[in-house]
């Protein structure tokens, strides 16, 4: 899992491939460049947060708003 700011998410990913993970979930806002062997899943934490929200809102009953 990569969670760091932009600037260090490549680094860390490289770490990671380098001590054999082969899967990578990556929640910093940075593309990253890895061999294709390496299977990686982008999270975009922002649209989650606002599906999440969504959900809420739309499920709220009225009567307790």
């Amino acid at each position: 899992m990569v969670a760091t700011p932009a600037f260090a998410a490549q680094g860390a990913a490289d770490a990671l491939v380098a001590a054999g993970v082969q899967s990578i979930m990556n929640f910093a806002p940075v593309v990253l460049n890895v061999p294709d062997r390496i299977d990686v899943r982008a999270v975009d934490l922002a649209a989650e947060l606002q599906i999440l929200g969504f959900h809420l809102h739309r499920d709220r009953d009225p009567q307790t708003a």
